[in-house]
């Protein structure tokens, strides 16, 4: 398979055999390549790769995420002068999920593209309108406008086949006399009857929701390629800058610790799980009545994530409508004795500490009751 990226073309194949990798390597000899997995999910322990790929040059190599071919990146890495990754220390608990924690700790010259935009970006955050560290992002503004056009033929594969699975849940439920309006309507007041839950497992599990695993491979692999590809073309334009600028000093040292900083996120944080279950259902109840009373002030029951309706309820108020109903406007109305907007403020604040924080925390340390997350030393 060809795929073309800003104007290049590149020669993508599946491979099983790491063999094949290492041979077009030894016939090549980059000075580089760049490395990426597709993974069943974020948990830096729990979940493991399914693919993964390398790209020097203008060849790719996707493969399964086998103990073979992933060992084979050791090989790999002392062929070259270094192995780059877009996010390198997630991609080494994928490695070391499948061959052992020791495997990426072998490779000592390990990259990462994140650094080397941190260091040749302006130093202007997101939020001001700087450029965002993601790689696609990163991707269609200086790569290529078109970067993501894999992406959306696997997400649209993923929507076509979910709503298909429905079209099946669907007649499931009309044999037993219920529409699909009437169930949903149902499921959201919590008055789902037992045959309709049961109707709805037994769905489930014969047609579950489908992930990137269950993409056809010929989808997945210009998806996969394009990312390897990616990392690979910005590292050719990070490196004259960083050389000019008199950077690569900084730039090896931020390498060197890419080890280390993957050898204390995989010792993960203990967590004191008792502790954080008192406090989710504290949250929950406080934010239960603060809700009571933000209905009570505002005489309808909004959700403080309702932005549209918040913005109705002040143009009533105040005779115009605000333009924004961020903590700006709401610190300013609060200030003049505005009690919605107190409430509103202090919600979003209870309701972000406990999905973000509170049942994050709980959901990554039911694995093994440890709490494991990005030191990502290029986002501090």
């Amino acid at each position: 398979m060809r795929i073309t990226i800003a104007g290049e073309s590149y020669f993508v194949q599946y491979v099983e055999d790491p063999q094949k990798v290492t041979q077009a390597m030894a016939d090549q000899q980059p000075k580089f390549i760049t490395y990426d997995t597709e993974t069943t999910g974020l948990h830096l322990k729990k979940d493991k790769p399914f693919l993964a790929a390398v790209c020097f040059n203008f060849d790719v190599f996707v493969f399964p995420a086998t103990p073979k071919m992933m060992r084979a990146m050791v090989k790999w890495s002392k062929m070259v002068k270094r192995i780059y990754a877009h996010n390198t220390t997630y991609d080494m608990h994928m490695l070391a999920n499948i061959c052992g924690d020791k495997i990426p700790d072998l490779i000592r010259n390990w990259g990462d593209t994140m650094g080397l935009c941190r260091l040749v970006f302006d130093a202007i955050s997101a939020r001001d309108g700087g450029d965002k560290l993601g790689l696609k992002s990163i991707g269609k503004k200086y790569v290529d406008p078109k970067a993501d056009q894999f992406e959306k033929a696997v997400k649209k594969w993923l929507k076509d086949k979910e709503s298909s699975n429905n079209k099946v849940f669907t007649a499931l439920l009309k044999g037993e006399g219920v529409t699909k309006k009437a169930y949903t309507e149902l499921k959201k007041a919590g008055k789902l009857t037992h045959d309709m839950k049961k109707i709805e497992a037994r769905w489930r599990e014969a047609y579950p929701k489908p992930t990137y695993q269950d993409v056809p491979i010929d989808i997945m692999l210009p998806y996969l390629a394009v990312d390897v590809i990616l990392t690979k073309v910005m590292v050719l334009k990070c490196l004259p800058i960083i050389v000019e600028r008199k950077q690569v000093e900084v730039m090896n040292r931020e390498n060197r610790h890419l080890n280390t900083v993957y050898k204390m996120e995989r010792c993960g944080i203990e967590v004191d799980i008792p502790y954080l279950q008192e406090a989710s259902q504290k949250l929950e109840d406080y934010i239960k009545e603060l809700y009571r009373q933000l209905h009570e002030v505002m005489g309808d029951e909004i959700s403080v994530g309702q932005h549209a309706k918040i913005k109705e309820y002040y143009s009533e108020k105040l005779g115009s409508k605000p333009d924004s109903t961020n903590k700006k406007f709401l610190k300013k109305m609060d200030k003049d004795g505005d009690t919605a907007a107190g409430l509103i403020t202090r919600l979003r604040r209870l309701e972000k500490w406990k999905e973000t924080y509170v049942e994050r925390i709980l959901e990554v340390a039911s694995y093994d009751g440890r709490f494991y997350t990005s030191l990502n030393q290029f986002n501090p």
